[in-house]
C-alpha cells in the first residue's frame, strides 16, 4: 500500500514540475522559472525552446536567458522560430528584466500589459504578427530607452495617437546612443512600416 502511495505522489510531483500551468509544485519553484515556463506554454507552440526542469534545473542557463544574482535580467529570443501568443501574466513576473527581445518570430495577438516590467530598458518586438491596439502599458515603462515595434499589425489610429503624444511631449524623452532623444528614436522605428 505504501509503495502505491509513494508512486502516486511521485507521479504528481513529476507532473507538477513538467507542467507550465501554475500549481502547488510550481509554487515551490523560483518565480522567474515559473514565468519562463508559462511564457513557453503559450508562445512556443512548436516546442523550439527546450525549457524543462527535468533537463536542467538552472533556468539561468536556458537558451536566451541571462541572470544576475539568480534573477532573469535578459531574455533574448530573436529569430528562434517562436509561434504562439504572448500571454499576459507570463513574463510580467520578471520584475528585474532589463532587455526583452522577441523580434523576428511569429508571435501573434495583442501585446500584453508590460507595466510590471518596471526595470525594462530595451524592448524588441518587431517583425512578428502582433495586432490590435498599441499597448498603452509601454508608456508607463519610465526606464525604457530602446523600443522596436515595427513590422507588426497594430491599429493605425493608436499609432497616430502615440506619435501625437511623442510630438507634444507627453512621452518622456530619453537620450540614447547617438539619437537626440527617445522621441526621435521611436519616430524612426514607427516610420519603418
Amino acid at each position: 500500500m505504501s509503495v502505491k502511495l509513494f508512486l502516486f505522489f511521485l507521479l504528481h510531483v513529476s507532473a507538477g514540475f513538467s507542467s507550465s500551468e501554475p500549481n502547488y509544485f510550481n509554487s515551490l519553484l523560483p518565480s522567474d522559472a515559473v514565468a519562463l515556463l508559462s511564457f513557453k506554454s503559450t508562445a512556443d507552440l512548436d516546442n523550439k525552446l527546450l525549457y524543462s526542469l527535468t533537463e536542467r534545473y538552472d533556468y539561468c542557463q536556458w537558451r536566451g536567458v541571462k541572470c544576475a544574482q539568480g534573477r532573469v535580467v535578459r531574455l533574448v529570443l530573436s529569430g528562434v522560430g517562436l509561434r504562439g501568443y504572448f500571454s499576459s501574466a507570463t513574463l510580467s513576473r520578471l520584475d528585474q528584466l532589463r532587455v526583452l527581445s522577441l523580434e523576428k518570430n511569429s508571435l501573434f495577438g495583442p501585446v500584453p500589459d508590460l507595466s510590471p516590467l518596471v526595470n525594462l530598458k530595451s524592448l524588441f518586438l518587431s517583425r512578428n504578427e502582433f495586432n490590435g491596439a498599441f499597448p498603452p502599458s509601454i508608456l508607463s515603462l519610465h526606464r525604457l530607452m530602446i523600443l522596436s515595434l515595427s513590422h507588426n499589425n497594430f491599429t493605425c489610429y493608436n499609432m497616430a495617437h502615440i506619435i501625437r503624444c511623442i510630438l507634444l511631449g507627453f512621452i518622456v524623452a530619453h537620450p540614447y546612443a547617438g539619437f537626440e532623444t527617445f522621441r526621435h528614436y521611436m519616430l524612426l522605428l514607427i516610420s519603418e512600416d
